[in-house]
């Protein structure tokens, strides 16, 4: 250990190891040729890149050293559970190990030598820092003279480079005690061989040599723990005063001295020395209590761990009673020097040693408090259902986090595989035990795994090699019978089902399956059967295991990284994988080990994933098809072993529209960090994706794949709270529900978007049998209007048309009043209840296309008419008629709205000055919006701003600082000027702005942006806003204070308008397509897609229809007359196709703005999604288009086109050019798949930096400031400089596309002849 009290600042940074590093860390190995420090061969056989990239992906933990002096990789270390050597066989090593007893003068020698304390030393280069001296200099070269002065001064041996990189290794993982390094026969290396010995030898296997054996008290920095005598007080008192270390805050009442003076069995205080220089570094106060155990178990739920009653029969209790005798000692103040934080889990065996009566340590922090170190190997307890006042009405504090270590989560585990009858009844008798984890249908599964039913008897060599089972077991107080603490059953997973799986979950992002060897890049031919040619590509690296059932008992649940590693040891794997589809619930404690695998945007078409997997011979996963709705979660032993970051920040989301689940989405979706309490506080629940939804009732924006929205029900991430809102507690910082709940929280964020209402218009039509000035409240509801807000209005809604439908007196009409999609969609939804069409009318207020282009919107007008639906364009309600009671609505007359002659289309309304009357006994209102009203009353009361919506500032954040909004119930500040409202935007990117934003609140450091500071230091901003509030006041009097204040004429408005340029480059920024779909009668679709800059007066119409004059057809009247008989029903499936596609491109930049869709066909809508944003040369549309148009003229020279150009054509097909069938070319496939996209965008970046591009710009730049207009024929001169053939950025995208179609060979079909690019490739 002296070398540990001894350590210097070798100036290096130590982190985790990436797949960037191998290049750097092989070149390590060449500095041995210079000065001998590199391993022998024979001890670490690693050289290559290759060789390193393997390691890291593969291995437990590798830890990479970086100069802070060089910026160079100056050391690296890898550990793995199982050895390098294949003479020693890697599942099953711990059974050849034979340990010489004759070494037994170390104090750690009792520690046993296996797979649950034992890591493998894989490999270690720890260079001097004489290493990295430059011998030759050149004295003019500055910064090379000041960097050899630096390694000069900050010098460093090996030894100490070794010191550095194992401390840091063994200190991230506190459950190893020693490391194993196989030495061959006369294979010396001194540098580690002085940290052990070489005590143990192996029997049975043909490893000849011993292992090196380095027990981690060697390397890690040990704390000397005693209890605390009066002399610690001054030591501590400046410490603490200071706040330095502090893990648990300083109590109010905190009387150290009286601490350390009156300890006793259940009150102590442990103080940590260093070991060496023996200076004091922390202090732990705890004390055990039976009140501390009964409030605990009042607060919290317990059940977990049996209300915290003994696990043991205590046999011997000593002097302590045991109903007295607390079971759990709370540790009631902690402080530890920051240097030694990773090593403050030495504290617990001591704290158990000094309290030999409980089973249980537990320890109370804020929930928004970063999780320390220390707390890895505790459990989380959730809360209780909380209530802010008792019986006698007093306030009670909201109670913070608890977690609980248990002491025989140190005891000794192991696992074993499921082989023998006996086995087998173990794991049935563990089935009997009470659990609540998992469902029936877990428990099915792993009985169906390891054959255990009450049908057959079937023995164990009946199994398939490639399912297992496996035991996780224990000895409680490593004494007495071993028993079972965990189950899991796996079955691995083939070539082709491994890259079924990855064609549909993104799970190359978290693992490296070209490690085994170089990606090929040699010529590839087209081959007959694409999909078979693919197949040709696959390679077999990185075998994976499924994971279909696993459960480990709450006590050893700090095991389940080991449990996991174990299971890939001894199934020969590389990959763990969880695949969850909601309907059993899954292990959530395992789900946290794993990472999320993003789904992939896969390409709408029949899949092809299980019809491969089924052609194989029954290479299928049983039950978990890889194309079913489900999430992927992945591990490695890299990822396992890897920390995660645990944020318990209690978080509330209001609402579940599209901007809350996509900011939800966007929590989940960062790797290596969970979110144990969010909370979902929604009247309707957690929605449903609408492709799952048998009626739309509004338009669907597409905004989140189904897989990524069954990513916020899979393992239970969010807790959903089905109610409203009714009140926001600042203070005590809890949330009113209207069931009388209470859900504390650390940060609320508002989604709850604007509901539809009944129109203000409507309202104010009063009655005579109505209460007077009953319309002017707010809230107010005329009798007969249903505004459609959410499901208890849809069920309402269904209610009155079944009483409607029964009714055969009432044939009273259903006026749909909206002007948007929504009431076509709702329109549709009443057709698809069985409702006649013929009593539906849609009104509109608004005489504006919703439907983005005008033939589509020809099309779905004449589509209602033809099935009888009405549709009134440009008309308002004007009067509403009751029956005698003045409770049931009878008339509605409906009037033109008066359009003036400048703005407005009076195509529907000319010629029509009348009011019709219409009978009708409901008018279903989704036209206006408006906030909850229970929320505005909560903004109110909290004195939270409001002008309508909810005022944010450019981070969200409202005037409270932990209140934030987003979506349609917010607008940005009035200070930075007019501003779009959020529902003009993707709300996808808004509720993901939304998410990272907070994520950097979280203390997230790649989140945290400067330009979204906190409200709180904006006090400079706040006056501004007030003094501009006070200056429009002053305007809108006329005083002549306002005069004075714009005197500045014509200047104070221009520098006012920069002011405001300024502060809106602080807004966040939302730049993805807008889409909306909904369905409509007779299964027609309407769907479109645009650009957020969308303007359709300067894009070029590309059209297609085979829709004739817009009048899609809905009856088939051959076929009726042939069969009177017919069910109506089965008409839609012999309706012809009908096809409307209309593309628009920007006339300027020739990149693809809109796409708009109607039909009842099969569109792949999401591949259009795709388009919006790209070069139509890409596609070469244009070109085609043209192409197909002329031909198509001349083909029908005979008849007159009505409309010439691209960007008129209403009738017929338009140009001839099928734009559907051409998009589904199978050469133009690839512009759809997800990874060209990422390709595509990644390559444009790239390519901006290009030598010839830049010199193309600045001719361009010459030319402008010498002509002022860019003319046609410069554009076209750069355009074709830059395209030649000879050009070499032409070559360059070349290269790079051609590259990307080698490395994409495997998954995309074989279909391009690709040329032998090995001698490019870098």
């Amino acid at each position: 250990m002296q070398e540990t009290s001894a350590k210097k600042d070798l100036h290096v940074v130590l982190r985790r190891s990436r797949s960037t590093d191998a290049a750097a860390i092989a070149q390590l190995t060449r500095l041995g040729t210079v000065t001998p420090c590199v391993p022998p061969v024979a001890l670490f056989p690693w050289r290559t890149e290759a060789d390193f990239l393997a390691l890291i992906e593969r291995s437990v933990i590798c830890i990479t050293a970086t100069s802070k002096i060089t910026g160079r990789v100056a050391g690296f270390v890898c550990l793995d559970d199982i050895p390098h050597v294949t003479s020693i066989l890697a599942e099953n090593w711990e059974n050849t190990l034979k340990h010489n007893e004759d070494n037994n003068d170390s104090d750690d020698a009792g520690v046993e030598i296996a797979p649950y304390n034992t890591l493998w030393l894989k490999s270690l280069l720890a260079p001097p820092s004489s290493a990295f001296l430059s011998h030759i200099l050149d004295p003019r070269d500055l910064d090379a003279i000041r960097t050899e002065r630096k390694l000069l001064l900050f010098g460093y041996e090996e030894e100490d480079m070794i010191s550095e990189l194992l401390s840091t290794a063994l200190i991230n993982m506190p459950g190893v005690m020693q490391l194993l390094v196989p030495f061959p026969l006369d294979c010396k290396y001194p540098p580690i061989e002085c940290l052990g010995k070489k005590s143990i030898s192996l029997s049975g296997c043909f490893f000849e040599g011993s292992l090196l054996r380095i027990f981690a008290s060697k390397v890690v920095p040990r704390l000397q723990l005693r209890l605390g005598i009066m002399e610690d007080y001054d030591d501590f008192v400046p410490e603490m005063l200071r706040g330095y270390g502090l893990i648990t805050a300083l109590p109010e009442e905190f009387y150290l001295d009286e601490l350390l003076k009156d300890q006793d069995a259940f009150h102590k205080v442990i103080i940590a020395e260093d070991a060496v220089s023996h200076r004091v570094v922390g202090i732990m106060c705890l004390e055990a209590t039976i009140e501390d155990q009964q409030r605990v178990s009042r607060q919290y739920m317990t059940e977990m761990f049996d209300k915290l009653r003994p696990m043991n029969n205590r046999q011997d209790t000593g002097n302590f009673s045991t109903l007295d005798t607390p079971n759990v000692v709370k540790i009631s103040f902690f402080q530890i020097d920051p240097q030694y934080a990773m090593c403050a889990d030495q504290f617990l065996p001591f704290v158990f040693q000094e309290f030999p009566y409980v089973e249980y340590a537990m320890i109370i922090l804020p929930h928004e408090k970063d999780e320390p170190p220390f707390l890895q190997q505790f459990e989380h307890v959730p809360l209780r259902r909380y209530q802010p006042r008792n019986a006698r009405g007093e306030v009670i504090p909201i109670p913070q986090g608890l977690w609980i270590y248990c002491r025989y989560a140190a005891d000794p585990i192991w696992i074993q595989s499921v082989l023998k009858d006996d086995d087998v009844e173990s794991i049935s008798a563990f089935l009997n035990e009470p659990f609540v984890e998992f469902s029936q249908k877990n428990i099915a599964t792993l009985l169906e795994d390891i054959r255990v039913s009450s049908e057959e008897n079937t023995s164990r060599e009946n199994l398939p090699q490639n399912s297992k089972s496996f035991m996780l077991q224990s000895r409680l107080g490593g004494e007495g019978e071993a028993f079972i603490v965990g189950v899991a059953s796996t079955r691995r997973v083939k070539v082709g089902e491994m890259y079924a799986l990855r064609a549909n979950y993104a799970v190359d992002v978290f693992v490296n399956y070209y490690v085994g060897g170089p990606r090929d890049y040699s010529v590839t031919d087209i081959h007959l059967n694409a999909e078979e040619g693919r197949r040709n590509f696959f390679r077999g690296e990185m075998q994976a295991v499924m994971v279909r059932f696993f459960y480990i008992k709450p006590v050893y649940r700090c095991h389940i990284s080991f449990f996991l590693r174990e299971i890939l040891r001894h199934t020969n794997c590389e990959v763990a994988l969880v695949l969850e589809d909601g309907q059993a619930s899954p292990f959530p404690p395992l789900l946290r080990q794993l990472l999320r695998a993003p789904p992939r945007r896969v390409q709408e078409k029949t899949p092809m994933a299980v019809a491969e997997m089924g052609s194989q011979g029954g290479e299928k996963i049983d039950g978990k098809e890889p194309v079913a709705l489900g999430c992927l979660f992945v591990g490695t032993r890299r990822i396992i072993g890897d920390r995660k970051k645990m944020i318990n920040t209690r978080i509330i989301v209001v609402g579940a529209g599209s901007t809350g689940l996509a900011c939800i989405h966007r929590f989940l979706s960062v790797p290596y960090v969970h979110f144990r309490n969010i909370v979902l506080v929604s009247t309707d629940g957690m929605p449903a994706h609408p492709n799952q939804q048998s009626l739309l009732w509004f338009a669907d924006h597409m905004e989140l794949l189904e897989r990524e929205q069954m990513g916020l029900f899979v393992g239970n991430p969010v807790r959903v709270v089905h109610g409203l809102v009714m009140d926001v507690d600042t203070t005590q910082k809890y949330v009113s529900i209207d069931d009388g709940t209470f859900e504390p929280y650390d940060y609320v964020i508002l989604t709850t978007g604007r509901q539809y209402v009944v129109p203000n218009s409507i309202c104010c039509l009063q009655q005579l049998i109505q209460q007077p000035l009953s319309h002017n409240q707010r809230g107010f509801v005329p009798q007969g209007t249903l505004a459609l807000s959410g499901e208890s209005s849809v069920e309402k809604l269904r209610q009155h048309l079944h009483d409607l439908d029964r009714n055969p007196h009432n044939i009273s009409n259903v006026i749909v009043y909206g002007s948007g999609l929504d009431a076509f969609a709702t329109a549709t939804s009443i057709v698809s209840l069985g409702f006649s069409p013929q009593r539906i009318v849609v009104v509109s207020p608004e005489t504006s296309n919703p439907f983005l282009d005008k033939d589509a919107f020809d099309c779905a007008v004449k589509l209602c008419n033809s099935l009888g639906i009405n549709t009134l364009r440009g008309y308002y309600v004007t009067r509403l008629e009751y029956d005698d009671d003045g409770s049931a609505l009878t008339t509605v007359v409906v009037s033109p709205v008066l359009v003036s002659e400048e703005g407005g289309d009076r195509d529907n309304t000319a010629g029509i000055s009348n009011s019709v009357e219409l009978g009708c006994s409901l008018i279903v209102c989704c036209e206006d919006k408006d906030i909850d009203s229970h929320v505005l009353s909560t903004l109110n009361r909290r004195s939270i701003v409001f002008d309508g919506r909810v005022i944010v500032e450019a981070n969200y954040r409202t005037t409270d600082k932990c209140v934030y909004a987003a979506g349609p119930v917010a607008m940005f500040t009035r200070r930075y000027g007019t501003t779009p409202g959020f529902e003009d935007f993707n709300t996808r990117d808004v509720g993901t702005s939304l998410a990272e934003i907070l994520l950097g609140v979280f203390g997230l450091e790649e989140f945290a942006d400067k330009n979204f500071r906190e409200v709180g230091d904006k006090e400079e901003e706040i006056t501004a806003a007030q003094n501009q509030l006070y200056k429009r006041v002053l305007q809108e009097n006329g005083s002549n204070g306002a005069d004075f204040l714009m005197g500045g004429g014509a200047l104070s408005t221009e520098k006012g308008k920069k002011n405001i340029a300024e502060l809106q480059k602080k807004l966040p920024t939302y730049n993805s397509p807008v889409a909306s779909r909904i369905r409509l009668p007779m299964n027609y679709v309407f769907f479109c897609s645009r650009s957020i800059e969308f303007k359709p007066e300067r894009c070029l119409r590309l059209f297609y229809s085979n829709i004739e004059e817009n009048k899609p057809v809905v009856t088939v009247m051959e076929e009726l007359e042939a069969s009177p008989s017919m069910n109506i029903e089965d008409l839609p499936t012999r309706i012809p196709e009908q096809n409307l596609f209309v593309i628009y491109i920007d006339e300027q930049t020739h990149l693809i703005d809109a796409v708009v869709y109607f039909g009842n066909g099969a569109p792949e809508m999401h591949n259009y999604v795709c388009l919006i944003g790209m070069p139509q040369s890409l596609l070469n549309l244009i070109y085609r288009y043209e192409e197909a148009r002329i031909a198509n003229r001349d083909e029908s020279s005979h008849q007159s086109s009505k409309h010439e150009g691209c960007s008129h054509n209403d009738t017929g097909n338009g140009s001839g050019l099928n734009l559907l069938e051409y998009l589904r070319l199978p050469k133009l496939q690839i512009f759809f798949y997800d990874r060209f996209t990422v390709f595509y965008r990644e390559l444009r970046e790239k390519m901006r930096d290009h030598r010839d591009l830049i010199d193309a710009k600045a001719r361009a730049f010459e030319f402008l400031t010498e002509q002022s207009i860019l003319s046609d024929e410069c554009r076209k001169k750069n355009l074709n400089e830059l395209t030649a053939e000879s050009s070499s950025f032409a070559r360059q995208v070349q290269y790079e596309l051609i590259k990307f179609l080698h490395e994409s060979k495997d998954y995309l079909p074989q279909i391009y002849f690709l040329p032998d690019i090995r001698s490019h490739v870098k």
